[in-house]
């Protein structure tokens, strides 16, 4: 399926690491809080006015509910 869908091409890897370093970012300067970690988790799932995802909203998505269960 990856080969299929050719998610391994150099530029959606970089978008997705771009987005997680963002993420991370953001969240560094909240020391990863719950509440912080919440915001980005909803940020990032919630669908716009088209009815649309942001992209790679799933490496933002991952990367919170990842620090969240962490936090548990």
């Amino acid at each position: 399926m990856i080969d299929a869908l050719n998610l391994n091409h150099p530029r959606l890897r970089a978008n997705r690491s771009a987005v997680l370093r963002a993420t991370q970012r953001i969240l560094g300067a909240k020391s990863f809080a719950p509440a912080a970690l919440n915001s980005v988790l909803l940020s990032a799932t919630t669908r716009n006015g088209a009815g649309y995802l942001q992209e790679y909203c799933g490496v933002a998505a991952h990367y919170a509910s990842k620090k969240l269960r962490q936090r548990a």
